[in-house]
């Protein structure tokens, strides 16, 4: 087995490991060097596989400290062990629209199919990031906007983002965030690459 091979295998391991003793609360959490007594490989290895998963958003590694790393399963990871989708690597959405470009705005019915590739200020970095600024936000409210989040990024990793519930989750949490530049900006570059025309008088917060 190549070394490629080995890892993705580990990661695998990890990820199935973590989807079975941890879920997405950060109480759940398990440490790598417990992991890797229970799963027969090295701390530095299973570390080495935390972080690559961590990268995909498959694991929550917020916990880690300069003794090791600490992780537990997301909902993300968890729907990938549901319906494994594209070896890691890389996200492809297919190219296709349903209903008319015009009309793809407010409608419950219409939704846009996204064809967007992993380089530079793509879907998945932008909501990486979105994430990252929602966890500065107090507690109560963090935990109200990272539901919106996992909900537009399931929409996403779907391929198609309905732009009403978009809205209804963008909106929620410029209330919850009270427009923190940071979290707009990123919201407002999703709603761009997703298709979702944002009503006039929405901005990031800048002069």
């Amino acid at each position: 087995m190549s070394k490629l091979n080995q890892n993705l295998n580990l990661q695998q391991k990890v990820l199935e490991h973590l989807g079975e003793h941890t879920d997405t609360r950060f109480e759940s959490t398990l440490s790598a060097e417990e992991i890797a007594a229970a799963l027969g490989y090295s701390k530095e290895e299973v570390e080495g596989a935390i972080e690559a998963l961590a990268s995909d958003g498959l694991v929550d590694t917020t916990g880690s400290s300069f003794d090791g790393s600490t992780a537990h399963i997301t909902r993300k990871g968890q729907r990938h062990l549901t319906h494994p989708t594209a070896p890691q690597g890389g996200n492809v959405y297919n190219n296709h629209i349903q209903g008319s470009v015009g009309s793809l705005q407010q409608g419950d019915n219409n939704t846009m199919t996204i064809h967007q590739g992993v380089q530079g200020q793509d879907l998945p970095s932008l909501i990486a990031a979105l994430k990252t600024a929602v966890l500065d936000l107090p507690d109560g409210k963090r935990e109200q906007a990272l539901e919106q989040v996992e909900d537009i990024e399931e929409d996403v990793q779907g391929g198609k983002v309905k732009p009403s519930r978009f809205m209804a989750a963008f909106e929620r949490i410029q209330a919850l965030s009270g427009g923190a530049k940071v979290i707009m900006t990123n919201l407002l570059g999703i709603a761009r690459l997703a298709g979702v025309e944002v009503p006039e008088g929405m901005s990031d917060g800048s002069e």
